[in-house]
């Protein structure tokens, strides 16, 4: 059974191994190009996680009684003060130190955004400190 090409709009019939007519074939490439890349991206990504030994330390049961007890304890972000928090933080980032890991005292509850833009700044600072 023959099939219309992917492109929104086209009606030619498609290759059946890409999806395309012969007039959309490079979009088919350029899909896969992207979607290689980013495959290779998302693996170097997993294989970068694994190697950090302290992120076992989020799953065990110490972190999850504490991080729960942090967020009940602050139900309202510690930075924007607006939104619930759902994240608990290190104020220090621990770096693998399990007594400013477990340090309840070096916790504080936030939400999503103000999470992520906190992680994201102590990234860039630790990349630019790596580089000089």
């Amino acid at each position: 059974m023959k099939k219309l090409c992917l492109k929104p709009g086209c009606n030619r019939i498609a290759n059946p191994n890409t999806g395309h007519c012969d007039q959309h074939y490079d979009l088919y490439v350029e899909k896969e190009e992207k979607r290689k890349e980013y495959l290779k991206g998302a693996e170097a990504y997993r294989r970068k996680i694994k190697n950090r030994p302290y992120i076992k330390l989020y799953n065990s049961a110490q972190w999850r009684r504490m991080s729960n007890k942090k967020l009940s304890d602050e139900p309202i972000c510690q930075i924007c003060e607006k939104h619930l928090s759902t994240a608990v933080d290190h104020i220090e980032p621990h770096r693998g130190d399990l007594k400013l890991f477990f340090n309840y005292n070096n916790l504080q509850a936030l939400c999503k955004k103000c999470h992520s833009k906190k992680t994201a700044k102590e990234q860039h600072e630790k990349q630019k400190n790596d580089f000089y």
